[in-house]
């Protein structure tokens, strides 16, 4: 597995971005968009007669706030990043404006997340927030009273990820092939995936880690829309922890399930019924993987090294060389989407002519 933070600079980024975020909720035509400094700026009163710059929010978009404000305004994405080019900023400007200026309908209010003073989401007023802070407070007691030991987390500007491993549940896929089981807990603050908690497999002999997607549990983050036309959202933790208090609570089962004896005999079995699925023709088999999975160019290149190494021409030695490719690349959240990919191993038809 691709390595993280420690559990330590974890959980004091966690407390620091709980501590900088803010939120509104505000009506599309209310925002201004404008360029500045080559890039593009978000503002907007928070009250009707804003008397002193305190009274207004203005801030840089990062790249989630780009590509959420372009989903928006159904600016397709090329133009967008196109537009967005320092030379053509100006003109992202004036397009975003002129549609934010015609979202005049009642559900055009937008959930603008902000950190450090930066627009990092632009999501719908129905938007539930599953807060970080919120998620750590409530797992890492989940977490010890399942004797559980995370092993790698991680928070890029789209997800958080905490992964962790059981003591007392592994098997074997073959004499000497060991997998221990743990599960790996996901959750985005800004729109780009809902909670999820999903087994996690470790592979000892080379630490790949496989992730199976289709024992996921997923919170998605939809909620009641809100009323008010303009609402800083800073002060509401009391009332998300008591929306949440039961979510989290059930999140305690799910989190026992996934480390089960149940989960283990399941994932075993798929683990050597790969193992017997022989390979015949490794370039096909190439191809297959790179298309079924999409891999680019340089993860379609490590993948093919690590099979090559690996000497095992199966289903689960391409699995495997997936997962160890998954620690090659730059991305964190790539490292992830390919330790989950890797499971359609277990079904993909790798001889198919």
């Amino acid at each position: 597995m691709k390595t993280g933070l420690t559990v330590q600079d974890f959980a004091a980024k966690v407390e620091r971005e709980n501590l900088s975020k803010r939120d509104f909720i505000v009506s599309a035509p209310k925002i201004n968009v404008y360029p500045t400094g080559g890039d593009l700026e978000m503002a907007f009163a928070l009250k009707e007669q804003p008397i002193t710059d305190a009274d207004y929010f203005a801030g840089k978009l990062v790249t989630t706030g780009h590509e959420q404000l372009a989903s928006f305004l159904n600016i397709p994405k090329a133009y967008y990043d196109r537009m967005k080019n320092p030379d053509n900023v100006e003109l992202l400007a004036k397009n975003a404006q002129w549609w934010l200026n015609h979202a005049d309908r009642l559900e055009d209010r937008r959930m603008i997340r902000t950190l450090d003073g930066s627009v990092r989401g632009v999501l719908s007023d129905r938007y539930r927030r599953l807060d970080n802070h919120d998620l750590l407070l409530a797992m890492l007691p989940i977490l010890y009273e399942a004797k559980a030991n995370i092993v790698t987390c991680e928070i890029t500007d789209r997800k958080l990820y905490l992964k962790f491993l059981t003591f007392d549940k592994e098997g074997e896929v073959s004499k000497g092939d060991v997998v221990q089981l743990g599960g790996v807990i996901s959750n985005s603050e800004v729109g780009f995936g809902a909670l999820s908690i999903q087994p996690l497999f470790l592979r000892k002999v080379c630490n790949n880690g496989l992730i199976i997607n289709e024992l996921a549990y997923r919170k998605y983050h939809v909620g009641r829309k809100s009323s008010n036309e303009i609402i800083d959202l800073s002060f509401a933790e009391d009332t998300n922890v008591a929306m949440d208090k039961a979510f989290w609570l059930q999140c305690r089962d799910v989190i026992n399930e996934t480390i089960s004896q149940v989960t283990l005999d399941k994932g075993m079995n798929l683990m050597r019924s790969a193992a017997g699925m022989k390979i015949v023709n490794p370039q096909v088999a190439m191809e297959i993987t790179t298309k079924g999975l999409g891999l680019n160019q340089d993860e379609s290149a490590s993948v093919l090294t690590h099979l090559i190494n690996g000497g095992d021409l199966s289903n689960w030695g391409m699995l495997n060389a997936v997962t160890r490719a998954a620690q090659d690349v730059e991305s964190f959240d790539r490292s992830v989407e390919l330790e989950t990919l890797a499971s359609m191993m277990f079904t993909m038809n790798l001889n198919r002519n």
